[in-house]
């Protein structure tokens, strides 16, 4: 029996996340609610924890302790080792895209959406293509269906790698750094796709350095630092003029290598 859906419960809720690996640690109680159909970035410099903490949602990094809920459920008692297989009812409910695209190499952009659909969905072929092909044409790629990955641009073969998640029909989508591969140009082309599963209610937690777009699409941004989250909130805060703390030196940081990047 499944349980009822409530609306008010996060769809993703983790609580005292620590994660180490040997002696460092890594992630230092982490907490955070993601309401459904939120959009929320995580921002900060690198080894803060940021793709730590977002592989720990779905554990591919299983925390050290702590816990995960996804739509209320417990992923897995705190602290306890779990296998794969336990993991895999969890993990179908979580789309996860990387920073490199992982597409089989020897498949068609349409066989990549189609393939792991019926590997892990059990879909009949006929209903996974027709899903594949409404994806790729709502990522704008349904021109490239039958291309393989080595003729399609970086941020093209992103936009499959996307459309291949969703079309597991996830319930949360998990973003880690998916422009930081591609050349500048092809960036918008991918941000774009983001920003209309934020408008359609997707739940997201988005790992990113691109801060205009986390400020446009977010519905809360995360800073982090040192393995903690240290400021949360709307966008208009977080990006708010004049900031004179940690976040705002890092900001200004960000502000200033970006332009270098654009020159």
């Amino acid at each position: 029996m499944q349980p009822a859906r409530n609306e008010s419960r996060p769809m993703v809720s983790l609580t005292d996340i620590h994660k180490s690996f040997g002696l460092k640690e890594i992630l230092k109680g982490v907490s955070l609610d993601v309401p459904r159909g939120h959009a929320v970035s995580i921002i900060g410099p690198s080894g803060s924890g940021k793709t730590t903490l977002l592989r720990c949602v779905n554990y591919l990094e299983q925390p050290t302790s702590g816990e995960v809920r996804l739509d209320g459920e417990l992923l897995a008692p705190s602290g306890s080792p779990v296998g794969e297989r336990a993991l895999r009812p969890a993990r179908r409910k979580m789309g996860m895209v990387f920073q490199q695209f992982n597409l089989f190499k020897n498949m068609t952009a349409l066989e990549n959406v189609i393939y792991p659909q019926m590997v892990s969905l059990g879909r009949k072929r006929p209903e996974a293509r027709d899903k594949a092909l409404a994806l790729l044409e709502q990522v704008g790629l349904a021109d490239r269906a039958s291309h393989m990955p080595s003729e399609l641009s970086g941020g093209q073969q992103q936009r499959v790698a996307i459309s291949r998640a969703l079309a597991m029909d996830p319930k949360v989508m998990l973003f880690d750094e998916v422009t930081s591969a591609l050349d500048p140009e092809l960036v918008g082309e991918v941000l774009k796709v983001m920003r209309t599963l934020a408008e359609n209610g997707m739940t997201m937690i988005i790992v990113t350095h691109e801060m205009a777009f986390a400020r446009d699409v977010s519905d809360t941004v995360v800073f982090m630092e040192q393995g903690v989250i240290q400021v949360a909130g709307p966008p208009a805060e977080i990006f708010a003029p004049g900031r004179a703390d940690r976040l705002g030196a890092f900001l200004s940081r960000s502000a200033r290598q970006g332009m270098e990047t654009h020159a």
